[in-house]
C-alpha cells in the first residue's frame, strides 16, 4: 500500500518549485494576498489535526480550485449544514464553491480556538472574520467536523449560528 498523500506546509524554496507553491506567493486566482501561517499550536495535536488546522487557516488564500486536490479525496463531500442543499461533491467542485464564496470578500481571517481529534475525526472550533469589499467586518463562530481517509479530507461539515448578526440585520427584530 502506498503512503498516504499529504500536502506540504506552505514554505519557500524547495516546495513545488523554487519559490514554493504559486499560491504562497500571492499568485492564486483570487488575487494578491499575504499568507499568514498558523502560529498557535495545540498540545497533543496529531497529524490529522495538523492537516485540518493547515486547511482551515489557509483555504481563503490558496490557489483554489486546483489546490483542493491536495487536501481532499476524489469522493469528498463538503456541506455547509445550516444551508439546505449545500452539499458539494469532489475536490474541484469544493474548490470552485470556495472561490465563489471568497470573491464576496476583501479577505478572510481564520483563528482556530480549539481542536479535538479522535482517530480520523477532527473537530475544529474557529472564529472566521470576513472583511467585506467596503471594509465592514463580519465575525462568526464556526465548528467544523472533518473526516479523513488516508490523510485526506473525505467529509467536511461546517456548523454556525444562523441568527441574524448586526451587520445583516442592523435594526432590532420586532417581537
Amino acid at each position: 500500500m502506498a503512503a498516504p498523500r499529504r500536502p506540504v506546509a506552505p514554505a519557500g524554496p524547495g516546495r513545488r518549485g523554487a519559490d514554493g507553491p504559486p499560491w504562497a506567493a500571492g499568485k492564486g486566482p483570487i488575487g494578491p494576498f499575504t499568507y499568514r501561517p498558523v502560529t498557535r499550536t495545540f498540545e497533543g495535536m496529531g497529524t490529522n489535526a495538523e492537516q485540518i488546522v493547515l486547511w482551515v487557516t489557509s483555504w481563503p488564500e490558496l490557489g483554489l480550485p486546483p489546490a483542493a486536490a491536495d487536501f481532499f479525496t476524489a469522493d469528498a463531500i463538503y456541506e455547509n449544514v445550516p444551508v439546505q442543499g449545500s452539499e458539494v461533491l469532489g475536490p474541484l467542485a469544493i474548490g470552485e464553491t470556495l472561490v465563489s464564496f471568497r470573491s464576496l470578500f476583501d479577505h478572510i481571517e481564520v483563528e482556530v480556538t480549539a481542536v479535538a481529534e479522535q482517530g480520523d475525526l477532527v473537530m475544529v472550533e474557529r472564529i472566521e472574520r470576513y472583511v467585506l469589499l467596503d471594509g465592514v467586518t463580519l465575525e462568526m463562530d464556526v465548528i467544523g467536523a472533518f473526516e479523513l481517509r488516508d490523510g485526506l479530507i473525505c467529509a467536511w461539515r461546517d456548523y454556525w449560528e444562523v441568527a441574524p448578526t448586526p451587520i445583516l440585520a442592523p435594526e432590532p427584530l420586532a417581537a
